[in-house]
């Protein structure tokens, strides 16, 4: 038996299902195709959040929990009465997503969902020094035939960010390391491996140690499909210190060989305003350029480059979001090896 369904195309339409009502443990499920380099929205509400409960899912399109959303929101009861994933432009794989509600096992629920993309798509330009925004679907919110998308853009510096290829030898752990920078409060390490190699290995985990060699609470993840994605909390005992990734793979075959990847390292915990912003109108079918303010100087670790949070706003709200990296002269020590 086959299972067909049919998304909802967020480029055409807004999904929109007021007061659906799911059944103890059941689980609504809504189909959500994307673009590359749109913004996604999605909210999931609970009118009677005093005494109903509900569990939020988002899955990518090849069924890995989404990226900006890895784990389970619960949602009811004695937690928030509404759940927002917003997944950015950088974050967007294209495709159709899953969008999951679960009702608890012994009580039926009752929730209004509504899912949208951003006015525009967000593509980084090959220079780096801009972003170009394009219309999505009809133009905007909801794609209006013939509309203008407008909005007002504005910048804030969220932290900072390196990209690194990796050349493995084979089975032996491949390693990074970074200063995380005294204003640091969270960590963020991808790993992104071919589909082909991630076919060929039964394990790989990503670790991160300490200045001592300690593992770092916390610090030790399972890589579970071809893109993971580890998040850190930072106490102040980890800040200002070197802070060393490992990449530990194991393959089917026991010799294994070369391999190659792509991490990427973040420090985060800045929300500093940067640069002006300015009005963006974007006729349907059209494109235009937005220019990236000048990176801030900002301490951090060699070879990284600051980030950029660029946001366009509707005036009904709708958002466009992508993080940009922006390079700029360090300031701070510490080495990357």
């Amino acid at each position: 038996m086959n299972t067909v369904i049919v998304p909802t195309d967020l480029a055409a339409k807004v999904l929109f299902d007021e007061r659906r009502v799911i059944g103890p443990a059941a689980v609504q499920r809504y189909f959500l195709r994307v673009q590359d380099d749109a913004t996604m929205r999605a909210t999931v509400t609970l009118p009677d959040s005093q005494s109903q409960q509900a569990t939020v899912r988002l899955y990518e399109p090849n069924g890995a929990p989404a990226r900006s959303a890895p784990d389970d929101i619960d949602i009811g009861e004695q937690d928030a009465g509404s759940a927002t994933i917003t997944v950015r432009a950088e974050d967007m794989v294209a495709g159709v997503y899953e969008l999951d509600v679960v009702a608890p096992p012994l009580a039926a629920t009752t929730v209004t969902v509504r899912a949208e993309l951003g006015p525009v798509a967000l593509a980084a330009t090959q220079q780096g020094a801009g972003l170009e925004a394009s219309s999505v679907g009809g133009g905007g919110p909801g794609g209006a035939e013939g509309s203008t998308a407008t909005g007002a853009v504005a910048y804030r510096l969220v932290g900072a960010e390196r990209s690194y290829a990796i050349a493995g030898r084979g089975q032996p752990a491949e390693s990074l390391q970074a200063r995380a920078p005294r204003w640091a409060k969270r960590m963020e390490v991808d790993l992104e491996v071919p589909a082909d190699l991630w076919d060929e290995l039964t394990d790989l985990s990503v670790t991160i140690y300490d200045s001592t060699g300690q593992q770092v609470r916390g610090g030790n993840e399972p890589v579970n499909y071809a893109f993971g994605r580890m998040r850190l909390a930072l106490s102040d005992s980890l800040t200002g210190i070197p802070l060393t990734v490992e990449f530990f793979p194991a393959f089917a075959r026991p010799r294994g060989h070369a391999w190659r990847g792509t991490a990427r390292i973040r420090f985060l915990g800045l929300e500093a305003p940067v640069g002006d912003g300015k009005p963006l109108a974007v006729v349907a079918g059209g494109r235009s350029v937005i220019r990236l303010p000048n990176a801030p100087s900002l301490d951090m670790p060699e070879g990284f480059g600051t980030l950029i949070e660029t946001r366009v706003t509707t005036p009904t709200g709708s958002v466009a979001v992508r993080r940009t990296v922006v390079a700029a002269p360090s300031r701070g020590a510490g080495g990357v090896k």
